[in-house]
């Protein structure tokens, strides 16, 4: 409950004080308790032994708009500027009203009024001139509204209690969000105050319904902490979380390991200040964090920054993301889209509908973010937004609202994305890796590499249970490698450059263990049609087939070529020999492996291992292969 912005009071005697202050001061102890129909009444009384004192009116505007009683709010606040015709919060409270009831004109005559007013501090005259300025384009947005029809995610989910700041792993599968519960009551000067506690609550889907929620296992939840605003990395690996203590808020983190997540810890320099933090979101590849917080050097209050982490997940001094995304008052509540160029945040800065409002921003080839965007009206209203969340595939977002029909309190929506605002679609690998021979479960690595730069993209661990999920942004071929130190590699190519495929990749991989005989193909080695010189994209592969050698010294191999059957035998022969050494070239310089470990051979067309009869199936037959050799 807000108790407004800037009041100057009225100067009276004690005499004729004393009984309206006696009214007031009740009424402020029932509005901390909650108790807001008492509060009311002796607001009231106090107006009737005074009407010239201004506290009981800022206190009943405050208390109407936490019950979203607009029409009265407008009718009180008359009443106050009937009697201190230069009150600023009586100007703003009523304007605010205005907006909210769509009265335009009589909220600018307002707002106008409140700019005029002689000697308001500039913090508060600034706010006014702001409000003002921004009536031109809620009139714009009002005037041109976007398709919202939210739905609400039932009561598995929401709750007579609030729910809030909703988070997904990349399936979709599995959902975290905020939920504030009554813990009970307490007396504080002779009332009865009710007491809340904040927890993060999981639920998952089970034949496309969600199971009633439930707290998140292991310890994070505690009794007497608030933890909240949580954020999961897209691979589940780890999990980011705010906690408020005596009013400051700091970020927790969390690991998923053997099943079950660890004791969180504070996340400590140069992440965390004496400033507060809060509100993070993850990069697709677990490297980046984005979060909101009013630390020394930003543009505002609260701003939005980014910090990467290096392999040992020492995170870098945060960045701030520039004036495009923050302004001067608080920018917050950031959710980076997997696909690594779209951020959603709320700001009371930009140009909106007059308090938070949602906005989006993509960032550009050279990593630069454009100009923030107003998600639209009615998505976007003249009370505060809380901020959203989007699928990956961009089609629906998620959001904690109040409104009618609802289970009470904050409920969590979803409503189709409006498509201007939709980010790029993205995919996602899940993996399920085993021994070939056992069938055990191994907790193999798994890295995600960029094959037109060879870098790194994601590197991670399969869990105890063998499995793994990672993000797939479109836009780029991958090289998906999965390997453990007694196996053969695996490999596999994913072509995203040139469209966005929404099905996922699923791997049941089984790996083999390193002895004579087995082979693996190497399925990102790529050579010109009819041509054998190695494209540069299969460098990564060779590197990985490189390592793997020099991992294990004693192994030696055969680089096979194999062609389809276009062509006379002995060209194919010819070109799949020359294929092959070039493999065994790059290897032996590049690669620094010794020739007695290696030999290469072309068996043309003579080996296939699907029929000829499709271009589909010459494509897996155009392979280079390598065996183990004794």
């Amino acid at each position: 409950m807000c108790l407004g912005f800037y009041s100057q009071a009225i100067a009276q005697t004690d005499a004729e004080k004393t009984k309206a202050e006696e009214y007031y001061n009740q009424a402020r102890v029932n509005a901390y308790g909650n108790d807001f129909k008492a509060a009311i009444d002796y607001c009231f009384k106090a107006i009737e032994e005074d009407s010239t004192y201004v506290d009981p009116y800022h206190l009943l505007g405050s208390i109407l708009e936490t019950l979203h009683r607009d029409s009265d709010i407008i009718v009180m606040y008359t009443r106050l500027l009937a009697v201190a015709p230069n009150d600023f919060d009586g100007y703003m409270g009523r304007a605010d009203a205005e907006v909210k009831r769509l009265k335009y004109d009589d909220a600018e005559a307002d707002y106008r009024a409140a700019v005029a007013l002689k000697g308001t501090p500039a913090k508060y005259h600034n706010v006014a001139v702001d409000r003002l300025d921004k009536m031109s384009y809620i009139r714009y947005l009002v005037a041109h509204p976007v398709p919202f029809n939210p739905e609400n995610l039932g009561s598995n989910i929401n709750s007579t209690d609030d729910e809030y700041f909703p988070t997904f792993t990349v399936d979709g599968e599995t959902m975290y969000f905020t939920r504030r519960k009554l813990q009970g009551t307490k007396d504080f000067h002779g009332m009865t105050v009710e007491n809340y506690n904040e927890d993060i609550m999981m639920s998952t889907k089970i034949n496309g319904q969600w199971s009633p929620a439930q707290d998140i296992p292991g310890p994070i939840n505690t009794p007497d902490n608030n933890e909240g605003a949580m954020c999961i990395a897209p691979d589940g690996t780890y999990l980011i979380y705010t906690s408020c203590v005596q009013g400051n808020c700091d970020l927790y983190i969390s690991f998923f390991v053997d099943g079950d997540w660890t004791k969180p810890v504070n996340m400590g320099d140069p992440i965390n200040t004496r400033f507060n933090e809060k509100q993070t979101s993850i990069s697709a590849d677990g490297r980046t964090i984005y979060f909101a917080s009013d630390r020394p050097g930003g543009l505002g209050g609260l701003d939005l920054w980014s910090s990467t982490r290096d392999d040992n997940w020492n995170f870098g001094e945060p960045v701030n993301l520039g004036p495009n995304i923050n302004t001067k008052l608080d920018d917050q509540a950031p959710f980076i889209h997997p696909d690594n160029q779209t951020l959603y945040f709320i700001s009371l800065g930009h140009k909106g509908m007059g308090r938070n409002d949602i906005f989006y921003s993509r960032r550009d080839a050279f990593g630069k973010w454009d100009s923030a965007v107003n998600l639209g009206y009615p998505i976007n209203t003249p009370g505060d937004e809380p901020g959203l969340v989007i699928d990956r595939l961009g089609d629906y977002a998620y959001f904690s609202s109040e409104r009618e029909g609802g289970y009470g309190k904050l409920d969590i929506y979803r409503f189709k994305l409006p498509k201007p605002a939709k980010p790029h679609p993205v995919t996602y690998l899940k993996a399920h890796v085993t021994d070939i021979e056992t069938h055990k479960p191994l907790r193999a690595n798994l890295e995600l590499i960029d094959l037109e730069t060879g870098k790194s993209f994601l590197k991670t661990i399969c869990s105890k249970n063998g499995d793994v999920e990672a993000v797939l942004p479109g836009g780029k071929d991958y090289m998906v490698n999965v390997s453990d130190s007694a196996y053969l590699f695996f490999s596999d190519n994913i072509p995203l450059k040139n469209y966005h495929l929404n099905n996922p990749y699923l791997y049941n991989i089984q790996l083999k263990p390193i002895k004579t005989g087995q082979t693996i193909n190497l399925k990102n080695v790529f050579f010109p049609t009819d041509g054998f010189s190695l494209e540069d994209k299969s460098k990564s592969e060779l590197d990985k087939l490189a390592s793997f050698l020099r991992t294990n010294p004693k192994v030696k191999l055969e680089i096979g070529g194999h062609t389809d059957n276009t062509g006379s035998p002995e060209h194919n022969k010819d070109l799949s020999t020359r294929r092959a050494k070039a493999v065994y070239d790059y290897l032996t310089t590049s690669g620094k492996i010794d020739t007695k470990r290696l030999s290469y051979v072309g068996y043309g067309d003579s080996k296939p291992i699907v029929p000829n009869t499709t271009e589909a199936g010459k494509a897996k037959n155009r392979r280079t292969e390598v065996k183990i050799m004794e």
